[in-house]
């Protein structure tokens, strides 16, 4: 499967959406595992990362937190399809996941299935709410962008101008 190699401007592409959906903290104890996942995934420590969100899990089997700082950490060490898996099992335990949404599109992306990645960005921007601004930016501009790669210009050009005006 591709995987995105970090640049001058910052991590690999899926690493935008560790933090997604994991700031408010869970109750205790699978939150002190959280807690220790969000650090490792910080720090690019994916396999650690990856234990410590299996232990919340094993505490808390109904965390879509846990399973979309999963997906990221799979994300990140390329492996797409695990990452796909529990962005899913995220979007199954809470529907306004917009993180997994948005973690699930960019997994489809990769692997060259524009239409799924489309309309996960769209239940993105459907879902999203006034405080979700960054998700529904990011949902806008990557639907943009692959519009724009598939030469849709006129469905590429509204959702770019969306982005800016939520971002406004």
């Amino acid at each position: 499967s591709m995987r995105s190699e970090p640049t001058e401007d910052g991590p690999p592409h899926s690493a935008r959406f560790i933090m997604r959906g994991l700031c408010h903290d869970e109750s205790p104890p699978a939150g002190d595992y959280l807690k220790v996942a969000r650090e490792k995934a910080n720090a690019n420590q994916w396999d650690d990362a990856i234990r410590a969100y299996d232990d919340a899990l094993r505490l808390d089997a109904n965390s879509a937190v846990a399973y979309t700082g999963r997906a990221a950490a799979h994300s990140n060490k390329g492996a797409t399809d695990l990452a796909v898996t529990d962005y899913t099992k995220a979007i199954q335990l809470d529907a306004k996941a917009l993180g997994a949404y948005n973690g699930r599109a960019a997994m489809y992306e990769s692997k060259g299935d524009h239409d799924r990645a489309i309309a996960d960005y769209g239940r993105t921007i459907q879902l999203a709410s006034p405080q979700d601004k960054i998700e529904a930016i990011l949902a806008y501009m990557s639907r943009a962008d692959i519009y724009s790669r598939q030469n849709q210009s006129a469905l590429a050009l509204p959702d770019y101008e969306k982005a800016i005006a939520v971002a406004a």
